[in-house]
């Protein structure tokens, strides 16, 4: 028992001596060295805001004068109807017409098509081309995958339920929706 608990003894002791000095270097980057809380070393102020045509420090020159006037004195009335503040350039005052004498140009409104909006397309088809299989007798098998299986079929044949396989060469393969919508050629890719 004794071994444990010198053991014990020896790791609250390690313990503390790292406690001490978190504590330490904490407290000593608190407050810089050679300062107080007071103020800065030596007596002397830190720089602060300068009034013009004051010279020295702020003991020296003496009350500042402020001019009450200057917020009595009329302000000037703001440009209404005229400021876009999102338009790049001056404002219109100020804006030279243009050399040939020709006023600002006329934006024409883009004619609305009529009727609804189209639909969006189809999502692309989410298959890779892998290869082709050449077959004595059932032709030329095409080979997809989607990145977790591995479909294959003909010419005519419906994969995964939702897409038909409208031709297939040694190259590339077409395949659409089977509503006839979002053919799609992918190529062979090889790896």
């Amino acid at each position: 028992m004794q071994a444990k608990e010198r053991r014990r003894l020896w790791v609250l002791v390690a313990l503390l001596v790292v406690l001490a000095a978190v504590v330490w270097y904490q407290l000593g980057n608190a407050i810089p060295a050679g300062s107080t809380a007071a103020g800065p070393p030596g007596g002397s102020r830190a720089p602060g805001p300068r009034v013009p045509g004051q010279a020295g420090s702020a003991s020296e020159a003496g009350p500042v004068v402020v001019d009450l006037a200057w917020l009595d004195r009329p302000r000037p009335e703001p440009i209404t109807g005229k400021r876009d503040p999102f338009a790049f350039g001056g404002s219109p005052e100020t804006q030279e017409p243009p050399a040939g004498g020709v006023g600002p140009a006329v934006e024409m409104q883009p004619e609305l098509p009529e009727g609804p909006p189209e639909p969006p397309p189809p999502p692309p088809i989410p298959y890779r081309f892998i290869g082709v299989l050449d077959a004595p007798g059932a032709g030329r098998v095409a080979v997809l995958s989607d990145g977790r299986f591995v479909y294959h079929g003909r010419e005519g044949d419906i994969i995964d339920g939702r897409y038909r396989l409208v031709s297939v060469t040694s190259s590339s393969v077409q395949v659409e929706y089977l509503d006839g919508r979002g053919r799609q050629t992918l190529r062979l890719s090889g790896s």
